[in-house]
């Protein structure tokens, strides 16, 4: 009600800017403030989607928007544009995310199964290779019984040349040839 410098105080003027200062939504014109000076921004920064709003604030935007009908100062066709570039931008990574996690998890599934494939293999890879070793010491162990039971053929058959010039050659031999384990019956005979 204080006149400025070269104006005139007109109560008929005053008094109902003062009530519609009082009935004014204070909240209402500050988030209409904030939202329009952020989608100016926005639209200076050639719509980059670094000016558009997240997260929770994607929320309280289109709570302030639907609840700002029939209120003064009412919302622009720009603070719309706005809010509604921002849902689409966080839909947009959203989808990404979700895409990236799903790829992620395919990706972690397909080395799941390849590493219980590669797995059984090397698994049956070392029974093989047991089975071949298991084989080998047969093997060695039948060359050895045959080297052995050669060696005492080949004892009893020089014990055999020396039976009738040398017999004590010979039984010492003949000794020799069944000295190993189990001797082959030839050898048992001389």
């Amino acid at each position: 009600f204080t006149p400025h410098i070269g104006e005139e105080n007109r109560f008929e003027e005053a008094f109902p800017r003062l009530v519609q200062a009082i009935e004014a939504d204070l909240d209402h014109a500050r988030l209409h403030t904030r939202f329009g000076i952020r989608a100016r921004e926005w639209t200076q920064g050639n719509r980059d989607d670094s000016f558009l709003l997240r997260g929770s604030e994607i929320l309280d935007a289109e709570q302030w928007l639907a609840s700002a009908q029939g209120k003064d100062p009412r919302p622009t066709q720009l603070h719309s544009e706005y809010i509604f570039a921002s849902r689409t931008a966080a839909r947009s990574r959203q989808r990404r995310l979700l895409a990236g996690v799903s790829a992620a998890l395919v990706l972690s599934v397909a080395l799941s199964i390849l590493s219980f494939v590669l797995y059984g293999q090397a698994e049956s890879s070392r029974r093989e290779s047991v089975r071949q070793q298991q084989l080998a010491e047969q093997e060695r162990d039948r060359a050895n019984r045959n080297a052995d039971e050669a060696h005492s053929l080949a004892l009893a058959a020089a014990a055999q040349q020396f039976e009738d010039t040398d017999p004590i050659q010979a039984l010492a031999l003949a000794a020799q040839a069944v000295s190993i384990s189990d001797p082959p019956g030839g050898a048992q005979r001389v």
